[in-house]
């Protein structure tokens, strides 16, 4: 498990220490709520997916990360749960499906 410490230390980068909490079932989700297509279509324009509402963003990252078991394996990394890392994670869940195409 990579720690947040590591991730502050930057020895490993954003998206390797977000990506080891995304699901499958996170990815059906950010599917099914945005679309594959959509999602290559806003990250042409803008590679952090800002053009989709950070509301649209955070609401998705704690309905999704809500659960135990995330919020388990989040603490286990030496961090906390926050919003910030809801939307992170959804993000990256996001990134993953668009390569997944």
């Amino acid at each position: 498990m990579k720690t947040k410490k590591q991730y502050l230390n930057r020895e490993v980068t954003h998206r390797e220490y977000h990506a080891q909490f995304v699901t499958n079932r996170m990815k059906e989700v950010v599917k099914q709520t945005f679309g594959v297509q959509k999602l290559k279509d806003c990250i042409n324009k803008d590679k952090y997916l800002n053009n989709i509402s950070l509301s649209k963003w955070e609401k998705l990252g704690c309905l999704l990360t809500k659960n135990s078991e995330t919020r388990k394996r989040i603490k286990r990394t030496g961090s906390f749960w926050a919003v910030a890392d809801g939307v992170c994670i959804v993000k990256e869940a996001a990134k993953q499906l668009i390569e997944e195409e």
